[in-house]
C-alpha cells in the first residue's frame, strides 16, 4: 500500500511527462488565468435571461422525463449553470431559486 504523499508525487511525475512541463506550475497558471476571469453576480443577470434559463430547463426536463418535480427542475439548473463561474456561492442559488 502507498501513502498518499507517495501516490501524490507519483501523479506529479506523470503529469510533467504528460504536459512537457512541471506540473504544479501548470496547475498553478490555470488556476492565476481563473482568477482573471470576471465572476458573474446574480444581478448580473437580468430578467430575459432569467427567463431564457428557465426555458430551457424546463425544455431539457419535459424531454427526458414524462413526469418530473421540483428537483428534476433543480438538477437540470443545476447542470446548465456549471460551467457558469459566479462570484459566490450565494449568487449562484439566488440564481438557481
Amino acid at each position: 500500500m502507498h501513502s498518499l504523499a507517495e501516490l501524490t508525487d507519483q501523479w506529479r511525475q506523470r503529469a510533467t511527462l504528460t504536459l512537457g512541463e512541471d506540473a504544479t506550475t501548470w496547475a498553478q497558471h490555470l488556476l492565476d488565468q481563473g482568477a482573471t476571469e470576471a465572476l458573474l453576480r446574480a444581478d448580473d443577470l437580468g430578467l430575459e435571461q432569467i427567463y431564457d434559463l428557465a426555458t430551457v430547463v424546463l425544455m431539457e426536463v419535459a424531454n427526458r422525463r414524462a413526469t418530473w418535480g421540483r428537483w428534476n427542475v433543480h438538477a437540470e439548473t443545476m447542470r446548465q449553470l456549471m460551467g457558469v463561474r459566479f462570484a459566490t456561492t450565494d449568487d449562484r442559488i439566488a440564481v438557481l431559486d
